[in-house]
Parts: structure tokens; C-alpha cells; sequence
């Protein structure tokens, strides 16, 4: 009887060490699994990051497509727009834009100040990425991403005061439509031949048909021999000079850019070595008249635009003559 008391002692020890062993792997087997879950899960988010860095942000066929897309849109706007890749070097109103000194430098978009990555292979979180650059001299272009979204931005002007390009994204619906599609591996759509505007014609250009208002030079010769014009731009406003490069009696004009027309403002001219004049201006002009006389002599102006420069000084030289002959009385 004792035997059979002893061995069922053992039985029940045996048993009772049996369930603890499996209480306890079955704790070790969740650690294991909850171990592997997350180290799958950290796996996973890694290789979406991954993803996401090496995800190719442009194509060469979308770069030829682009290409193509320029073509035709130059062919409308009667411009020749050139192409410019990552070692290539622009020269545009006075500054030379390469892909180091614009990645550098960054870009004004909308009033502030932008990162950009220029020609990268995949897409920078928060820069905006240039994938294309195109200009006609007087105007220039860049194909962007920013924060995923494809923009066309624009500028005609230099540098601002922080040293940088100030872009804007553009307003023509062509060639917005015509970029959207690229970026999103679509057909170019078909770019509708119109007329162009005032608006449209080349910063130079329109500096040529302002002044043209005040100055009857420019209407005997729109081809300017024997003259150059030096200009610069502010904003809407227009300083500008028609000058033969010798001697005086050459006026300064202040104009402005407003919607529908151009607005003289004031004009000056040193008559003598000692003196300074303030002279009459004339009343506003449309831009409609204006782009008129463009078209009725068309390469007259286009060969005046090659004797067209800008003088990033212009505005301190009207504004000191003003100066002078305001402290004079009107008569410097």
C-alpha cells in the first residue's frame, strides 16, 4: 500500500512539472513571435523607405517628350526656347545659372525662399526638383516637382537683393496642360496656334515699344542704328534710356506696366555738361497699339532687340538726375 501511495506521488510531480514546461514555452514561443513581428514590421518600413528614396523621378523618354513639348509650344509663341542639361552653363540677365551655383543659391517661388535639387535621380522630400531647363534669353524656364506636383515655373527678371532667382509658376495653360501630361506619361496634347500679345513678346521688346511712346527715335528706326537702349525693371516699372553713346541730350524715362496699357510717369534730360531738364510726358498707350506696331514692322524691332541691354543702374541714374534737377527747381 505504501508502494502504490509513493508512486502515485511521483505521477502527480511528473504531471505537475509537465504543464509548468509548456506554460512556459508557450510564453517563450509569443516572445519569439511578438520578436519577429516587429523585426518583420522595422523590415517592412525599411524597405518602403527604401522604395521611396530609389523611386526614378524622370525619364529620358519624358525628357525627349518634353523636348518635343517645347518644340511645338515655341513654334506658337514665335519663340525658340534652348534646352539645358546638368553640365551645361546659362548665361541669363547678367548671372550664369549652373547646376551648382542654382542648387546652391536655391530659388525665390511665390515670395519664399526654396531648396532645390537640380536634374536628381529620384525625388528630395521638400526641394524643389528640377527635371528640365529651357530659356529664350529673355525668359526662363524650369520643369519642377514640388511636394510630388509637376509646375512650370517662370522668371524675366535677374537676381533679387537675397541673390536669388525669383520664379513664379506660370499662367499659360498649354504648356502647363502639356507638362502635366509628360510628367504623367500622357500624349502631349495639341498646342492651338493664337495670336500673341504685348504680354508675350520678350522683356526686351516690350522695354523697345514703351519707349517708343516717349521717343520718337525709335519710331524713324525701330532696328536702333546707331543707338543702343539700356533698361532695367522693377517690378511693373521701367527705367530705361535710348543712348548713341556719345555726348548729352539723351532723356531717361520712368514707365509703367499696368494691365491693358503703358503709363509714362516721368522723364529727365541732361541738355549741357551743368544742366538738367525735366520734360513733358505723354498720355498712356494701349498694349493692343503697341503689339500693333510690332507686328506692322516686325523685323525692324526684332534686329533693334540685338542693341537692347539691361542696366541694373538705370534706376539710380534717373533717380539722381531727378534729384538734381528737383533741388534746382526744376532746371539742374
Amino acid at each position: 500500500m505504501k508502494k502504490y501511495f509513493v508512486l502515485l506521488l511521483v505521477l502527480l510531480a511528473a504531471s505537475g512539472c509537465g504543464k509548468q514546461t509548456t506554460t512556459d514555452e508557450k510564453k517563450d514561443q509569443s516572445m519569439v513571435s511578438d520578436s519577429s513581428s516587429a523585426q518583420s514590421s522595422s523590415i517592412s518600413s525599411s524597405s518602403n523607405v527604401a522604395q521611396e528614396d530609389t523611386k526614378t523621378l524622370w525619364t529620358n523618354e519624358q525628357a525627349n517628350q518634353l523636348a518635343l513639348l517645347m518644340e511645338r509650344w515655341g513654334e506658337t509663341m514665335g519663340q525658340k526656347y534652348q534646352r539645358y542639361n546638368e553640365t551645361d552653363s546659362l548665361n541669363f540677365q547678367n548671372s550664369e545659372i549652373t547646376k551648382a551655383n542654382l542648387t546652391q543659391e536655391g530659388i525665390s517661388l511665390a515670395g519664399q525662399n526654396r531648396d532645390v535639387a537640380v536634374f536628381p535621380p529620384n525625388e528630395k522630400i521638400g526641394k524643389v526638383n528640377i527635371v528640365g531647363i529651357y530659356s529664350d534669353e529673355s525668359r526662363l524656364y524650369l520643369f519642377t516637382f514640388d511636394q510630388g506636383e509637376p509646375k512650370v515655373l517662370v522668371t524675366d527678371s535677374g537676381k533679387n537683393e537675397q541673390g536669388k532667382l525669383a520664379f513664379t509658376e506660370t499662367q499659360n495653360q498649354a504648356l502647363k496642360q502639356g507638362y502635366q501630361a509628360v510628367a504623367n506619361g500622357q500624349p502631349i496634347p495639341e498646342v492651338e496656334k493664337k495670336e500673341a500679345g504685348f504680354s508675350e513678346l520678350s522683356p526686351n521688346l516690350r522695354a523697345i515699344l514703351a519707349t517708343e511712346i516717349l521717343d520718337d527715335r525709335i519710331s524713324f528706326d525701330p532696328s536702333l542704328q546707331g543707338f543702343f537702349l539700356r533698361y532695367y525693371q522693377e517690378g511693373n516699372d521701367l527705367y530705361v534710356q535710348l543712348h548713341s553713346g556719345a555726348g548729352v541730350g539723351h532723356p531717361i524715362y520712368h514707365l509703367v506696366y499696368e494691365t491693358n496699357q503703358v503709363r509714362p510717369i516721368e522723364a529727365f534730360v541732361r541738355v549741357s555738361a551743368n544742366q538738367s531738364e525735366k520734360l513733358e510726358v505723354r498720355s498712356p498707350v494701349s498694349n493692343q497699339i503697341l503689339f500693333d506696331r510690332y507686328q506692322g514692322n516686325k523685323a525692324a524691332y526684332d534686329s533693334g532687340e540685338t542693341k537692347v541691354q539691361i542696366e541694373p543702374e538705370m534706376k539710380n541714374y534717373f533717380n539722381e538726375i531727378k534729384r538734381i534737377v528737383e533741388e534746382q527747381g526744376g532746371v539742374g
